[in-house]
């Protein structure tokens, strides 16, 4: 994967086996966007999104998944948000962003050219920069990274590559370093 600067944009060069592990990634992040409630559709009406709050007594669902709290973070304290409906909203404010987004990078890798080459646009670029690292987000949970001292001891335990957590860990760089490569080629 390379990125060079395009007019008006940002051209991604991906190999094949980079575009099926990013559709991969993507796919990830779709089907754990569609795990939580209430409905990022309800944002737009309030009565709606009340209506879910209701439903769901304002509990996000999607299990004990760290990546959803990652993702979607609580208000920091429970005496600022008590009833937890600020979180709730802004949950689902930030999910429709995100699965705006998701499609957004869904539809430009639809316009995929020959050797692998995606031509990311002004407005597409945010969308792109906003989504791979919402998959940071969701691959640093997977590996339970919390803090400087646990991602150490993740990439201490992903240098033996027989180690289970090597492969996500070596994706989890990768998805770093598309972000790093695109950031350097849009800002020079």
């Amino acid at each position: 994967m390379y990125a060079q600067a395009a007019r008006g944009g940002v051209r991604v060069v991906l190999e094949a086996v980079e575009l099926r592990l990013l559709d991969d990634l993507l796919s990830e992040l779709s089907t754990t966007l569609e795990t939580v409630a209430p409905a990022a559709a309800a944002a737009d009406d309030p009565f709606a999104w009340w209506e879910a709050q209701e439903r769901s007594n304002g509990v996000r669902t999607g299990g004990n998944d760290p990546a959803v709290d990652r993702l979607f973070p609580r208000a920091a304290s429970h005496e600022v948000d008590p009833q937890g409906e600020l979180s709730a909203f802004s949950h689902a404010v930030m999910s429709e962003q995100r699965s705006a987004d998701l499609a957004t990078v869904r539809a430009t890798l639809a316009s995929v050219g020959r050797g692998g080459r995606v031509e990311v646009a002004g407005p597409e670029l945010e969308s792109w920069l906003r989504t791979l690292n919402a998959i940071n987000l969701l691959l640093t949970a997977r590996l339970g990274i919390v803090d400087v001292v646990s991602a150490d001891e993740v990439a201490r335990e992903a240098s033996d590559d027989d180690h289970p957590a090597a492969f996500l860990y070596h994706v989890h760089q990768w998805v770093a370093g598309v972000i790093e490569s695109i950031l350097d080629v849009s800002q020079s």
